[in-house]
């Protein structure tokens, strides 16, 4: 499977949401995954290599699932810090820094007690003054290298906000959650500062627009076509906040499984295909082991055939008919065929484009295998716990 085929890898996505009751919009969000993975996809030694990191989901209610959009950078929870200052800025060099734009009031060296004694009155005014000039100074910094959007960490300051706003710079602040921030450097290709004195222009990250929006009842920042396209963003509308939780929860499993398709691209046919080859060729085996391990082989073939007969009966169909149809096919070599539930017939799953990871069908494969191992060895302990002779001697 080549990662360039978008074509197949949206019929892989489908398949993997199907069984997610996401109705109509399965396609349309099949889309959203397949390009936003596409986005964020890094080419190393020749290979395609993903961050699920970079791929963020933001849900909010309002509007409908066919209205989920992607966003090909990233959004940030927090709105403009100062109301006058600009709402949209385009061709932004942003600045990302990981520090606060005010005078420190010393909280951080708590317990230990800082205080200023000014016994003078005409002391106040030049303590004033010396504050303004210290945060001047430090916005002075940020349009020396001619940054027009800030992103900060630690709070912003009023007065830092006002010669900001007055410069027609747009600000926010207390991106206090690490991943926040990151995704903003490394979406625009900014470097985090820690201290005004490192900060140059070559530190700034570029973005075609970083705006301020209201999504739902929230306003939000979005930074849209970033230099880097080291971050994409899939946003989820939805009435119901069930809805939204349910397919966040389905883009979330089908981004993971198709990242793994992509570092391991061998695929197999869907539909209660590969469950019925084999139980096939576990029957088969059965017949070279004769006693309780062929009894045991043979449930197991009965154990996997189970996915393809309860795929008949979710469709309103007639499971022992189906599964009897289904391992004539293949008996007949026909291993690609599975269980179509749209159409009702057994049909070749890999000329429907019904087909899935195979590191997720061994993975469940595993999970299963575990699962049964460990009941069945709790029920022997309890069986052993209650044939086991009681020690106790009867008292007289």
């Amino acid at each position: 499977m080549k990662f360039e085929d978008k074509e197949l890898l949206k019929r892989v996505v489908v398949t993997m949401l199907s069984t997610r009751n996401l109705g109509m919009v399965t396609e349309h969000l099949a889309n959203l995954v397949v390009e936003a993975v596409h986005a964020v996809a890094e080419r190393r030694n020749g290979r395609a290599v993903i961050d699920k990191e970079n791929i963020q989901i933001v849900k909010k209610s309002g509007k409908s699932l066919l209205e989920s959009e992607l966003i090909r950078g990233t959004i940030v929870n927090r709105k403009v810090v100062y109301d006058v200052m600009p709402k949209s800025v385009r061709n932004a060099r942003i600045a990302v820094l990981d520090m606060a734009l005010k005078i420190d009031e010393f909280k951080h060296l708590q317990p230990i007690k800082q205080e200023i004694v000014i016994r003078d009155a005409s002391m106040v005014k030049q303590f004033l003054e010396e504050e303004t000039r210290v945060v001047s100074d430090m916005v002075n910094k940020v349009l020396s290298v001619n940054a027009n959007v800030v992103f900060c960490r630690k709070r912003i300051g009023k007065l830092a906000q006002h010669l900001l706003a007055k410069a027609g710079i747009m600000a926010t602040q207390r991106l206090l959650k690490q991943e926040d921030i990151e995704i903003v450097a490394k979406a625009t290709g900014a470097t985090m500062v820690a201290d005004l004195a490192d900060l140059t222009g070559k530190d700034l990250g570029r973005a075609a627009l970083v705006e301020e929006r209201k999504i739902g009842k929230e306003k939000m920042i979005v930074i849209e076509a970033c230099e880097k396209s080291g971050a994409s963003s899939i946003l989820l509308r939805a009435g119901l906040e069930r809805q939204l939780d349910e397919a966040e929860r389905a883009l979330n499993d089908t981004i993971i499984s198709l990242i793994s398709l992509i570092d391991d691209s061998r695929y197999i046919p869907g539909g209660g295909a590969i469950e019925e080859e084999l139980a096939m060729a576990v029957r088969r085996e059965a017949l070279r082991h004769p006693g309780k391990e062929q009894l045991a082989m043979l449930t197991f073939a009965d154990a996997l055939e189970i996915l393809p007969k309860s795929l008949a009966e979710n469709a309103g169909l007639d499971p022992i008919e189906k599964l009897t149809e289904l391992r004539m096919r293949h008996k007949e070599g026909m291993t690609n065929y599975g269980i179509n539930v749209f159409t009702g017939r057994v049909e070749d799953m890999t000329q429907l484009g019904i087909i899935e990871p195979i590191k997720v069908k061994e993975q469940a494969l595993k999970s299963g295998y575990e699962v049964a191992a460990a009941l069945l060895r709790i029920d022997t302990i309890f069986y052993k716990r209650s044939i086991r002779p009681s020690k106790e001697k009867e008292r007289p």
